[in-house]
């Protein structure tokens, strides 16, 4: 990047101890960037925050599309370690999930179908390979009932929360 251009580029720390720091991170995720990832550009390892990634579509009812969605579920499982190990470094850092959706918003069933087989196929071979780590579905129950009980602003509650 251009020496110049970097001299007006300044990334602000996340100060955690900062009141406003909290109530974003009920709706965000702590993250780093990383002078490995910009080693031109930053000197320091930098606290922030992100978002998680949502893939959308839109259902046009047409044979094709969820033909399409379900052979990329079946790929994503089926490539997933692989895509961990060898893929872009961001790829670490994904989870393989269906996290509670708020209000007005809903899985794809064809998607969903796929990736929840897919998901409790990955964890029983975990938990096969692991069995101390077995997470009984109460404790599942009780980590997704905190989340949807987050509390929001007025504007967050429009996206995120149950109302």
């Amino acid at each position: 990047m251009n020496p110049e251009l970097l001299k007006q580029i300044k990334l602000l720390r996340l100060d955690s101890s900062a009141p406003e720091t909290a109530r974003a991170k009920q709706t965000y995720f702590p993250a780093t960037i990383r002078t490995s990832s910009y080693p031109n550009w930053i000197q320091e390892d930098t606290p922030t925050l992100t978002v998680k990634a949502f893939l959308v579509t839109y259902d046009y009812g047409l044979r094709g599309t969820v033909g399409a969605l379900s052979k990329f579920a079946d790929s994503l499982c089926s490539n997933f370690d692989t895509l961990q190990a060898n893929g872009h470094p961001k790829w670490k850092q994904v989870h393989l999930e269906l996290p509670p959706l708020t209000r007005g918003w809903k899985y794809y069933p064809p998607m969903e179908r796929h990736l929840r087989a897919c998901i409790a196929q990955r964890t029983a071979a975990e938990q096969a390979q692991n069995p101390a780590r077995q997470v009984s579905a109460h404790q599942q129950d009780a980590s997704a009932q905190r989340m949807k009980k987050a509390s929001c602003t007025a504007q967050e509650k429009l996206l995120l929360c149950d109302q």
